[in-house]
C-alpha cells in the first residue's frame, strides 16, 4: 500500500498475520482493531499497513482525520477546528466548494469514544466521512 510522507510516495508491504482476540474471550478470533462488513479483508490489511507506517497500532488510535488524509492522498488538507456554538465564517462555502472539486471530506467530534450517542445522535470522539454538502 502506498502512503505520503512529508509528500514522498511510500511503499508498505505487510504479511497475512492480524491480531485477533483471544479464543477464550467472547468474539475470540476476531480481528481487535479494524472490522469490517462481512467477509472482506481489506479493512484490515489496510490499517495494518498504516499501524506498520506509524510504528505501531497504539500510536494510529485516534487522532485527527487532516493528516490521515494526506498521508493517504498524497493531496493537501484544511483543517478547521471550533468550539461547540462557535460559526466559522465562510465555513459552509468551503464545504460546498470542496463537493463540487470533489475532494474528500470528513468531520470529528470532540470528547471521548465511549459507545455512548450525545445530544446531537453522533459519538463523541469519532470520525465521520461528509458523503455530500448540499445546500437545499
Amino acid at each position: 500500500m502506498w502512503f505520503y510522507k512529508n509528500g514522498m510516495k511510500t511503499y508498505i508491504c505487510v504479511d497475512n498475520y492480524f491480531p485477533v482476540m483471544s479464543e477464550k474471550y467472547k468474539g475470540g478470533g476476531r480481528p481487535i482493531f479494524a472490522k469490517s462488513q462481512g467477509n472482506e479483508l481489506w479493512p484490515a490489511v489496510a490499517e495494518k499497513c498504516y499501524a506498520k507506517y506509524h510504528k505501531g497500532y497504539v500510536i494510529i488510535e485516534g487522532g485527527n482525520t487532516g493528516p490521515t488524509m494526506r498521508e493517504l492522498t498524497g493531496a493537501p488538507t484544511y483543517m478547521y477546528n471550533f468550539k461547540k456554538g462557535e460559526q466559522i465564517p465562510g465555513l459552509w462555502e468551503k464545504l460546498l466548494e470542496g463537493e463540487k472539486l470533489q475532494y474528500g471530506m470528513s468531520a470529528g467530534t470532540d470528547g471521548k469514544d465511549e459507545g455512548e450517542l450525545d445530544d446531537n445522535g453522533v459519538v463523541p470522539g469519532h470520525a465521520y466521512t461528509l458523503i455530500a454538502a448540499k445546500t437545499v
